[in-house]
């Protein structure tokens, strides 16, 4: 029986398809190129071949030309629908002028790819190549490796300031799933990673965010059944994933 493709996947596709290259969807997407091209599995789960690489840009194939547009209207009615209805998921109550609630506290621990756990030691992980995200200035409350360290009771000295640098949550994993260090990752975005193996959590020591993640619905909004449904949905979601990552 034939896989259906994935929404990632098909996001993916349709972006890159759109703007010609994995760099311009990647950008368009906030995650690496690499990651873009990693989604597009379309073509495997379809059957059908759907673009070309050509000196770095996509051109489409007479099934992708003819998949494109149909994409394109699909994901311009979500994004239509999705600002209709304002549902927001934020880190922290910043919405209060509707109903939010508190839905899941997340937290932080290192992650990394499967062939680099087996040299991970707490005392020892400041020897290895460290990914420090960028959170900007709206992200000061987010723990750096410096608090890891800290409450790992472990003084790493300038090593914890060492390493690589993304400027978002995506990007951090992204190098880790390359095999390029180690990240502090939240459970609600690298759960699905750790589950399919691209990233194993190698140490138990975790560090509790400050806020909750948090949704805010207007009343009118609320009322309607489809958004109730989508809200038990998004919550039992975020509650999976940030429960669901183990020790390897």
């Amino acid at each position: 029986m034939a896989v259906p493709p994935s929404l990632k996947g098909l996001q993916a596709f349709e972006a890159a398809a759109r703007t010609g290259s994995f760099a311009a969807a990647a950008e368009e997407l906030s995650v690496s190129a690499a990651a873009v091209s990693q989604l597009i599995t379309v073509e495997e789960q379809m059957g059908r071949k759907l673009f070309h690489r050509v000196n770095r840009r996509v051109v489409l194939t007479e099934a992708g030309v003819e998949m494109l547009p149909r994409l394109t209207m699909a994901f311009q009615e979500i994004g239509s629908v999705a600002r209709q209805l304002d549902i927001r998921l934020s880190y922290g109550p910043h919405y209060r002028e509707h109903p939010t609630e508190d839905i899941v506290q997340d937290a932080v621990y290192p992650v990394c790819a499967p062939g680099l756990a087996d040299t991970i030691k707490p005392e020892g992980l400041a020897s290895l190549p460290l990914i420090h995200t960028g959170w900007g200035p709206t992200g000061a409350s987010f723990p750096s490796w410096h608090n890891w360290f800290e409450a790992a009771g472990i003084e790493p000295g300038r090593a914890a300031q060492r390493g690589l640098s993304a400027n978002s949550s995506r990007a951090a994993l992204d190098l880790a799933i390359s095999g390029l260090g180690v990240a502090l990752a939240q459970g609600i975005y690298c759960a699905e990673a750790l589950e399919d193996g691209r990233l194993v959590r190698p140490l138990a020591q975790a560090l509790e965010l400050r806020q909750p993640y948090c949704l805010t619905i207007p009343e009118r909004s609320a009322r309607r059944d489809v958004v109730a449904a989508f809200r038990q949905w998004l919550i039992d979601e975020c509650r999976r994933a940030v429960n669901s990552p183990a020790l390897r």
